[in-house]
């Protein structure tokens, strides 16, 4: 059985032509807990879940004229980015109080 299993992979591998070579894998992986079978990734690409002995991959979903399947709602929306709170803005400066013009009397010398 397990021999089968590795002779039909070797025959899909070496039938990988042409339209297959064209398709990538996800943008980025889903998070560690993640146990869907089916992921799209932020590009709106869709993906399944392929695996052996615990080694999860993540195989691109096609049509049936094997063009990647893409324009989809991604299954986690990107996290917002952590901006820094804007400090608030000073209050506006008050224009200087007007220097009182007036001449005061010259003080006599002391004696």
């Amino acid at each position: 059985m397990l021999l089968r299993r590795l002779a039909l992979a070797g025959l899909m591998a070496t039938c990988a032509t042409g339209a297959w070579a064209d398709l990538k894998g996800p943008r980025e992986l889903p998070p560690a807990g993640f146990t869907g079978q089916q992921y799209v990734d932020s590009a709106g690409c869709v993906f399944l879940r392929a695996g052996l002995a615990g080694q999860v991959n993540w195989v691109p979903r096609v049509s049936r004229d094997r063009r990647q399947i893409c324009g989809q709602i991604p299954s986690f929306t990107p996290e917002p980015a952590v901006t820094a709170a804007a400090e608030p803005a000073p209050p506006p400066r008050r224009a200087a109080d007007p220097v009182d013009t007036v001449a005061s009397a010259p003080t006599p010398p002391p004696r």
